[in-house]
């Protein structure tokens, strides 16, 4: 994950309700398998302090890409939280297996983001 300047520094961690509650980052996706993969990136929210992974709650966006071997998929992504709270933003990376069904990879990134009123 990296910042709008791609840098993996200066990651938003406060936001204002209701004046700047959306922040951008990209994500990138490197394909070092034998064979091209659909990948998939579940972006998800959770205000929980000792989360597991794969979260156990619904994407706020997904984004999906078919990424060849030796190649990498990046995409800026804008999320908006508009609620008061601590929150965890997790990117899971998902991808589709041999038989062809969606896994999770057991890899993720996670920006923790206090969003003040």
């Amino acid at each position: 994950m990296l910042n709008t300047q791609r840098r993996a520094e200066g990651y938003p961690d406060v936001l204002v309700a209701g004046e700047n509650s959306t922040f951008s980052v990209y994500f990138t996706v490197e394909n070092h398998m034998n064979t091209s993969r659909l990948c998939e990136v579940q972006i998800k929210v959770t205000n929980d302090v000792n989360p597991t992974f794969p979260l156990n709650t619904s994407a706020v966006q997904i984004f999906r890409e078919t990424v060849q071997v030796e190649t990498k998929w990046e995409k800026l992504v804008a999320v908006s939280l508009d609620q008061v709270g601590n929150f965890s933003v997790v990117f899971e990376l998902w991808s589709l297996n041999e038989l062809g069904v969606l896994e999770f990879s057991g890899e993720f990134c996670v920006l923790n983001v206090q969003v003040v009123g």
